[in-house]
């Protein structure tokens, strides 16, 4: 009896322990997102092969789209000149990102102070943004 008191004891702060690092993970993510991002490159995986002349639009078709997370967990997609605001979140992992506008999460594939790559599965395709901090 002693023992199961000891093991669930030994379970219960490891369940704890897990709780608070995900909390963390979460917390870290979202320090690292707070603020402006510029995209500098979507690529579609149905897409095939990347061009210089697909590069090129795509420069062109992003200058001034942007993807801005605030403090208060307001989000703002300027996207080719359209507006898209709502609401963000972080998963508890610190590796996906929910909004209230989106059906799927946006998946953190990379995320560094100054490089953000986010992933979007959508039924035909997947989606990968390339953004790049300004502020």
């Amino acid at each position: 009896m002693k023992n199961f008191k000891i093991i669930s004891l030994a379970l219960l702060v490891t369940m704890f322990s897990a709780c608070g690092l995900f909390q963390n993970a979460a917390s870290k993510t979202e320090k690292k997102l707070i603020g402006k991002w510029d995209f500098t490159f979507v690529k579609s995986a149905s897409a095939g092969e990347v061009t210089q002349e697909y590069e090129d639009l795509m420069k062109e078709l992003l200058k001034d789209s942007y993807f801005r997370f605030d403090t208060n967990k307001k989000y703002e997609i300027n996207l080719m000149n359209e507006i898209i605001a709502g609401e963000w979140t972080v998963a508890e992992d610190g590796k996906s990102i929910s909004t209230d506008k989106a059906e799927s999460k946006l998946e953190i594939i990379e995320l560094t102070t100054t490089k953000l790559v986010l992933s979007s599965k959508t039924n035909e395709d997947i989606i990968t943004m390339y953004l790049q901090k300004t502020k």
